[in-house]
């Protein structure tokens, strides 16, 4: 899969990547509370950016890492970093907005543990609205 804006282009290897992300287990994955909400709530949440994942074959409910602050008064969850593994080539500034967030080449989110050659991919800014906890577990 190629997609490209007027900065540069992503070349996703894209049966490598969906690969990856089959083979990871919800036991793989971060338990804490910020990150299982994310996961239980982003795909409907941002429905534009996850069918572009899912044509890249990435799952957005898979991240490996994520960066979030809860905001009790305004009864929201801000994810400021949400990084994924893709398999192929970026370019340094790549950069596309969906319903309101950025994907973009990770700048600062902390080593995928993938061994061979990939990329890893950010989306930043996400706003989502708190709803019961519970219903998440």
């Amino acid at each position: 899969m190629n997609a490209s804006n007027e900065n540069t282009a992503l070349h996703v290897d894209v049966e490598k990547t969906k690969a990856y992300y089959s083979a990871l287990r919800e036991e793989d994955l971060c338990d804490c509370e910020g990150c299982r909400y994310y996961r239980a709530n982003v795909r409907q949440a941002f429905p534009k950016i996850a069918d572009y994942l899912d044509s890249l074959g990435m799952d957005i409910a898979k991240p490996f890492h994520v960066s979030y602050v809860e905001l009790e008064k305004e009864n929201k969850m801000l994810y400021n970093a949400c990084c994924y593994v893709a398999f192929g080539e970026c370019g340094l500034d790549f950069s596309q907005t969906f319903d309101g967030a950025v994907l973009t080449r990770a700048g600062a989110c902390p080593d995928s543990g993938v061994e061979e050659p990939h990329i890893e991919l950010e989306i930043i800014e996400l706003e989502m609205p708190m709803k019961e906890m519970e219903a998440q577990d």
